[in-house]
């Protein structure tokens, strides 16, 4: 019997084991109505959606898009509160760009260059109305020789950087310490390099704002001029950092964010250069687990010659893999929060990270109970009492939900 058909009568004995069913009750609502904003719909029945999933999509954020293609708002129990949180969005994005035009003022006085990055520009870019992107943080990315003479700009002109310990300065080697603009309340990073340290990319020569500096062209916010990312660096950059780390609450939006850049530029998208890109590195497992997943949710039609492409040159990525790692989208991150024996919001987050590692697939399967036991990053990592403590909370919540 060949590996691959093999790996896929495995598939539902490892999806069983880690509490991931397959089922056929239909796709998460967040689906829905994401599908609904990708093709410009204004048709989606809010009511159809159920109080539950109106609530839960309120408290994340999704209530401007709920505005925006949603039916049946207007008299509806949640009308005045779906409005509410669009008028909001459209007042906290409006100070956001408010403040970057203040950033961009400063950077031309100065001679700085200055692009947008993740929500930022994304919102600009792709989506129906800004503020249909909530963002938190503004991230722009600067030249590092300019960005003291920027960064002195900004606190002449009233931005102030708060204090952060020596300690966690090591950690922000790829951006200034954050800003923060009084007048707005906004929050900037000056980043001088696209990936953090810790990332899976931050090595790769192709990725440094050196060699990427061609693939930048203008993009107007308000009266001045910033510059973005094309739109096949965009994607690479959009995948690379979504699949880093497994974020229940935001990971929906590079999602949105990139089934959004397919609808509106996938035809005349060069992919010959996103394979030049991501060829040879772990870029190609990010890069396969985002297009495969829109293809798979129905948000964006992918060619089927660049996903076959993709899963030829992944090394560290089966369909096994793949699959558990869509499952985990959809139903964690789309879904319910996680519950059962072994799932959690604390682990979650572990087995993503054990099965994007960059080894064998295989491998980084049978790495997951070793994650789920001995987290990495955790001080006391292989403490028995740390391990004891584990074992006692599996046991407890496996006894809940066997009663």
């Amino acid at each position: 019997m060949s590996k691959s058909r093999t790996g896929w009568r495995l598939a539902p004995v490892v999806l069983k084991a880690m509490s991931v069913r397959q089922t056929r009750r239909g796709d998460p609502h967040p689906l829905r109505l994401f599908r609904a904003v990708v093709t410009g719909s204004t048709d989606l029945s809010v009511s159809n959606l159920g109080p539950g999933f109106i609530e839960e999509a309120l408290g994340r954020g999704f209530g401007p898009m709920l505005a925006h293609v949603g039916r049946g708002v207007d008299g509806g129990p949640f009308a005045d509160r779906i409005r509410s949180a669009d008028l909001t969005a459209r007042v906290l994005t409006a100070d956001k760009l408010t403040t970057i035009e203040e950033v961009l003022e400063a950077a031309q006085a100065v001679g700085c260059r200055v692009a947008l990055l993740k929500g930022a520009a994304t919102a600009l870019r792709y989506y129906p109305a800004p503020h249909l992107r909530t963002m938190g943080d503004v991230d722009l990315l600067v030249d590092n020789d300019a960005r003291e003479a920027l960064a002195e700009r900004l606190r002449g002109r009233g931005f102030r950087q708060c204090f952060v310990p020596a300690a966690a300065l090591t950690h922000m080697k790829h951006h200034d310490v954050p800003f923060w603009y009084p007048q707005s309340g906004v929050w900037i990073d000056l980043h001088t390099g696209l990936h953090p340290p810790t990332s899976l990319s931050a090595s790769l020569a192709r990725f440094s704002p050196a060699v990427l500096a061609s693939r930048f062209s203008p993009i107007a916010v308000g009266n001045q001029t910033a510059y973005a990312m094309c739109h096949e660096l965009q994607l690479v950059y959009t995948s690379a950092r979504w699949s880093e780390a497994f974020d229940s609450q935001r990971g929906v939006y590079p999602i949105l964010d990139a089934a959004l850049l397919l609808q509106k530029h996938g035809q005349a998208l060069d992919w010959d250069q996103v394979k030049a890109m991501v060829c040879g590195s772990w870029a190609v497992t990010a890069l396969r687990v985002l297009l495969s997943l829109l293809d798979a949710c129905r948000l964006a039609r992918v060619p089927g010659d660049v996903l076959r492409w993709l899963a030829a040159r992944d090394r560290h990525a089966n369909r096994i893999s793949i699959g558990l790692l869509h499952r985990l989208v959809t139903r964690y991150m789309m879904g319910s929060p996680p519950a059962g024996a072994v799932m959690s919001e604390g682990t979650v987050p572990l087995i993503w990270s054990a099965l994007l590692q960059p080894a064998r697939p295989y491998g980084n399967i049978l790495r997951i109970p070793y994650y789920v036991a001995f987290p990495p990053g955790a001080v006391d990592r292989y403490s028995p009492g740390r391990a004891a403590r584990r074992i006692r909370t599996v046991v407890r919540r496996a006894l809940r939900t066997a009663s």
